[in-house]
């Protein structure tokens, strides 16, 4: 197989990551959860979203959709997951919402919800997304959200590796880094001096999605600067 690019939207256990040579930065969450799906046979008063903090069971209840719904228990040990599998303690754990006359248990698999970013996210033209570049405890919602920043986020990433130019911004030492303040290009100087400053940067592009291209070394003009990354993004300035 070949290919311009490659994304490696691979999984925790990324086989693209790993074939990369690439480490991860782990920050010591671990925990086993294990993840139950049922079919509702008939119309069931289920609670669409909940997350039960009991201490002897911390539970997360979700929708799938309307015939479809996730339970979510936390084990004490990733070694429990066999016994507390078995579809006669899955009827016990959701006994107070589901029954087998309810509902039919379609799926029960285990997982190791992590904290950890890999050291990079980009080889060429090799990237790695999802699960693959960073994992988080998927809870409310955020394992998806992430993921769908991540196709936001690398869309305009892939586009200039597949011109060619990403490359070329790397070795002048750019780089993307998320902002939450949006300021037009004509106040960089003054909206964003002190952050430049701390960072020895001299410019940056905010972009509509509120991502930001910096670069390092103040003897850079800003303007000129701007109109090269611009260039490189075939925008106007």
């Amino acid at each position: 197989m070949t290919a311009r690019a490659v994304v490696g939207c691979d999984g925790g256990n990324s086989f693209v990551r790993e074939a990369l040579g690439v480490g991860q930065d782990d920050y010591g969450f671990s925990e086993p959860w294990m993840v139950c799906d049922f079919r509702f046979r008939r119309p069931t008063a289920v609670p669409p979203a909940r997350q039960v903090g009991d201490p002897r069971r911390p539970t997360s209840i979700i929708s799938l959709g309307p015939d479809h719904h996730r339970f979510a228990f936390m084990l004490d040990s990733a070694g429990d997951a066999e016994a507390e599998g078995a579809p006669v303690r899955v009827w016990e754990r959701v006994s107070q919402y589901l029954t087998p006359d309810d509902a039919e248990l379609i799926r029960v698999a285990t997982y190791i919800f992590r904290s950890t970013v890999a050291h990079r996210w980009r080889t060429g033209r090799i990237l790695l997304a999802g699960d693959g570049a960073h994992q988080m405890p998927p809870f409310l919602g955020q394992g998806m959200c992430s993921g769908i920043r991540d196709a936001q986020n690398l869309a305009f990433k892939l586009d200039l590796v597949l011109r060619g130019t990403a490359a070329a911004l790397e070795r002048a030492g750019v780089r993307v880094v998320p902002l939450s303040v949006d300021g037009p290009l004509a106040d960089v100087d003054k909206t964003y001096q002190r952050w430049f400053a701390e960072r020895d940067w001299s410019a940056v592009i905010v972009r509509p999605d509120f991502y930001v291209f910096g670069a390092a070394g103040a003897d850079v003009e800003p303007r000129a600067l701007a109109e090269d990354l611009l260039g490189a993004l075939a925008q106007p300035l």
